[in-house]
This record gives structure tokens, C-alpha cells and sequence, in this order.
């Protein structure tokens, strides 16, 4: 991926794999991780594509949820109608094809969700459209969360040519992916 610009003038972005001082690769690298497995999936003969969608609350400086409007309603659009159209602006002028911006269940919460591309490149795509959407929501005055326990990203993973039903080799390929992520059990790949 190439650097892109969060909305802050005189600021750049390039998302890089993590190393300490002794130049070996970090273990808790999550480019690093998604490239291994990536690899591994290939090998199959299978291919991965990963879209992200970014779930987070809005907040007022107080830290109460910013709308009143009910969940997924387009009371929270006029509500926010600038600061959504900026973050959509924001998104769309890093390259980011975006799918779907919308209200979701919760007060104040909202989700995007861009278009799919490899593993890495969906994983850095996740940290610029959080930063973006951090940057953007300051600029209103306006504190963000991406807290698990209010929202959660969802990762979803097309492996193969058959999307919605994958052949056992894809199958057995996701099932690997998600038993690998670091995330309560019960909560892997709905």
C-alpha cells in the first residue's frame, strides 16, 4: 500500500511491519501474521480477500452519546449529516472505495464498511479509516470508540471463487483463519 494522507494537513501515513532494536521480525506483528497466513492459504491454491467494516460510537466532549435519533435511523444521518459527509470525503480522497456508511444499533454508534482487497492491504486499510475517522470526528468536536464492548469490527473473508458457499479446501481454510484470531471463541467468524 502506498502512503496516504490522513485529514490532518502536513501529515503523511505508511503503515509498516513491526521490528525491535535487534532487526528480527516482532511476534505480535499483525502485517506479519496476515502475510503468513495469506502465504499459507495460497499454497491451497486458494486466494484471500478481506473487506473491512469499522464500527465506532461517537461521543459529545462529555462523553454522551452525540444522537438521539433510534438505532438505524436517518434521524442520526441529519443529526451528523457534516461530520459523515467529511468522513466519507475524508475516505474516498485516500483511494478507499467505500460501500456503506450507516447508523448502527447503539447511541452514537455508526459503521463503514470499504471494498475488499488482500489481507494486509485490509488490515492497514482498517488503521487508516480508524485514524481518519478519529482525526475527522475531533475536527467536530466530537470523541470516538471503537470499545469492544460497544462495537466490534467485523472482518469478513471471501476465499475462493464461491463466496457464499465455499468449497471444503475454502472452508477448511477460514475455519483455520479464525481459529488462529485473537479473539473470545465464541465470538470467531459468525
Amino acid at each position: 500500500m502506498s502512503p496516504r494522507s490522513p485529514p490532518r494537513p502536513g501529515r503523511a501515513w505508511a503503515p509498516a511491519d513491526r521490528y525491535p532494536q535487534n532487526g528480527t521480525p516482532h511476534p505480535g506483528c499483525r502485517r506479519r501474521f496476515a502475510r503468513q497466513v495469506t502465504e499459507a492459504i495460497e499454497r491451497r491454491g486458494l486466494s484471500v480477500r478481506a473487506g473491512i467494516e469499522v464500527e465506532w460510537v461517537v461521543a459529545d466532549a462529555a462523553g454522551s452519546p452525540s444522537t438521539v435519533g433510534p438505532m438505524y435511523g436517518m434521524t442520526r444521518f441529519v443529526e451528523h449529516s457534516d461530520h459523515l459527509r467529511e468522513v466519507l470525503r475524508a475516505l474516498t480522497a485516500q483511494g478507499l472505495l467505500v460501500l456503506q456508511l450507516h447508523p448502527e444499533y447503539a447511541a452514537g454508534q455508526f459503521e463503514v464498511s470499504v471494498a475488499a482487497e488482500g489481507s494486509v492491504e485490509a488490515a492497514d486499510t482498517t488503521m487508516l479509516v480508524r485514524h481518519t475517522i478519529r482525526a475527522v470526528s475531533a475536527r467536530h468536536g466530537l470523541r470516538v470508540s471503537y470499545a469492544p464492548v460497544v462495537t466490534e469490527a467485523a472482518r469478513f473473508l471471501a476465499a475462493g471463487a464461491a463466496r457464499n458457499h465455499p468449497s471444503p479446501q475454502a472452508a477448511s481454510a477460514m475455519s483455520n483463519v479464525c481459529a488462529a484470531l485473537p479473539i473470545d471463541p465464541g465470538r470467531r467468524c459468525r
